[in-house]
C-alpha cells in the first residue's frame, strides 16, 4: 500500500479531534430545529407538578398539559411584541416556532416559542439585551389562538407571565400564559404566577429537546 492510501486510510477511520467535536456539535444543534418534526418539538401531553397550589396525595398521578395546536413556523417579527422583535431582528433570529397548550383542568393557557438563533453566542446576547426593554414581564412573545379551544380567547391583552431563557443553545425560549376566560392582564402583585407553573414544565421538556448531543458525528447534517 502506497503512502498516500495509508494517509487516506488513516484519516478516514481516526477518532475526530475535540476541536473537531465541537464543530459538529455546533453543527448539529444549530439545524436540530429542521430535523425533527413540529411534534417532536412540541410534545403531545407533558405532565406537571402542580407548585405551591395544591399538595398531591402520594396515590395520585400528576396532572398533564395538553398540546391545542402547532402554528406554521414564522418570521419573528410576527410572533413577538415590537420591542422584543427588535431585539431578535438585531441578533438575526432565522424563525420562531410555536404551539399553545392548555393545562389539565382546561383553565390555564400557555403558548411557547422556539426563536431559531445563528448561534449560542447570539441566543445569549438576546436574552441579556432583554434588560433594555424593561426584562420579559411586559414584552414578548404573542400567544397563538386556536378556534373552537381554551385558547380560542387567549390573546395579547390577556397575557399573565411572561418569561424566556436561552439554556445555553442557539436558540431563545419563550413563554407565555394566562387564563382561558379570556381576563386581561392583572396588576403584577395579583398574577399569582405560582399558578402557572405548568407553562414553565413544559418549556423545560421543550429545552431537552435542544440539549447538546453526546455523538453529533452519528447524526444527519453533520460529517466528523
Amino acid at each position: 500500500m502506497s503512502a498516500g492510501a495509508m494517509a487516506v486510510g488513516h484519516e478516514l477511520t481516526r477518532e475526530p479531534t475535540v476541536k473537531e467535536l465541537e464543530l459538529a456539535r455546533a453543527t448539529e444543534l444549530g439545524s436540530r430545529w429542521l430535523d425533527l418534526t413540529a411534534g417532536e418539538i412540541f410534545p403531545a401531553t407533558v405532565e406537571y407538578s402542580l407548585g405551591l397550589r395544591v399538595e398531591l396525595r402520594k396515590t395520585d398521578r400528576k396532572p398533564r398539559a395538553h398540546r391545542i395546536g402547532i402554528a406554521p413556523a414564522s418570521g419573528c417579527t410576527a410572533a413577538l411584541d415590537r420591542k422584543a422583535a427588535d431585539i431578535l431582528t438585531r441578533h438575526h433570529c432565522r424563525a420562531m416556532l410555536r404551539a399553545t397548550y392548555v393545562d389539565e383542568s382546561g383553565t390555564l393557557v400557555a403558548t411557547i416559542g422556539v426563536a431559531v438563533m445563528p448561534t449560542a453566542k447570539d441566543a445569549a446576547d438576546t436574552e441579556a439585551d432583554f434588560g433594555s426593554i424593561g426584562g420579559t414581564d411586559r414584552y414578548g412573545l404573542l400567544p397563538v389562538r386556536f378556534p373552537n379551544s381554551a385558547a380560542e380567547r387567549f390573546d395579547a391583552k390577556q397575557r399573565q407571565v411572561l418569561a424566556l431563557s436561552q439554556a445555553r443553545t442557539p436558540y431563545v425560549f419563550f413563554r407565555v400564559s394566562g387564563w382561558a376566560d379570556g381576563r386581561r392582564t392583572l396588576k403584577e402583585d395579583d398574577r399569582q404566577e405560582d399558578m402557572f407553573e405548568f407553562a414553565r414544565q413544559i418549556t423545560i421538556e421543550v429545552v431537552d429537546r435542544f440539549m447538546a448531543a453526546d455523538d453529533p458525528c452519528r447524526t444527519r447534517r453533520v460529517q466528523c
